[in-house]
């Protein structure tokens, strides 16, 4: 842990990392010339969700709006935790297109670098993740890095933080902002649907299901 002395950000706390990925690349449409050597970029850490056992790998993905969990971390979490809330009917824009993702939340979870028996660790609690059913977007990052990776640390959860990947170093800079009032906390609470401004009127875009909203009737298209 690392002292730091800006009144905006708590003390910096080092996390060990891995550096994995990269390889053989080929340029898409190319003709000549068209295979290259990628860096390994794919930052890689352990992490303790809800108490298991044992933590897993998960990605830090600065570029990734939202904790998002692999199908099969949702499924050991959820086989073991009653009362979980789920929002679905999400859509979401990845790299392959618009898919239809949920949000849930999970009580807890710590970062815990490369060693989960060693200090400094972070834990944080109550933390809304999002999981994207069907996609292989897991399956194809376990094939770069060689190993299984079941969540993805993304922008909701990075956004407490003053983030700094060191890659020379391979650690993680995180220090905790003393004032969050640049993160909305009501940023995954909301009635149910979403509106749209067409010439003039306010039209519901989405509703998604098992609301209050979607009990009641109503529809996308509705004005």
């Amino acid at each position: 842990v690392r002292n730091s002395a800006n009144p905006r950000r708590n003390p910096m706390v080092d996390l060990p990392v891995t550096v994995a990925g990269g390889g053989r690349a080929l340029v898409p449409g190319c003709v000549e010339s068209c295979v290259f050597d990628v860096p390994a970029t794919r930052v890689l850490l352990l992490t303790s969700f809800e108490g298991q056992a044992s933590p897993v790998w998960v990605l830090v993905d600065t570029g990734a709006s939202s904790v998002v969990l692999s199908e099969a971390l949702y499924d050991e979490l959820d086989a073991q935790t009653s009362g979980r809330p789920r929002l679905d009917g999400i859509r979401v824009s990845t790299v392959n297109g618009t898919t239809t993702a949920f949000y849930t939340r999970v009580w807890n979870l710590t970062l815990e670098g490369l060693d989960p028996d060693a200090d400094p660790q972070i834990p944080l609690d109550d933390v809304p993740v999002l999981v994207l059913p069907g996609m292989t977007l897991f399956d194809a990052l376990a094939a770069e890095v060689g190993r299984e990776v079941k969540a993805i640390i993304g922008g909701n959860l990075l956004e407490h933080f003053w983030t700094t990947i060191d890659y020379p170093t391979r650690t993680l800079h995180l220090a905790r902002y003393v004032d969050e009032s640049h993160i909305d906390a009501n940023e995954f609470v909301s009635v149910g649907f979403t509106l749209e401004a067409r010439a003039g009127q306010w039209v519901v875009a989405d509703v998604y299901p098992h609301t209050d909203a979607a009990n009641q009737g109503l529809l996308p298209e509705d004005i």
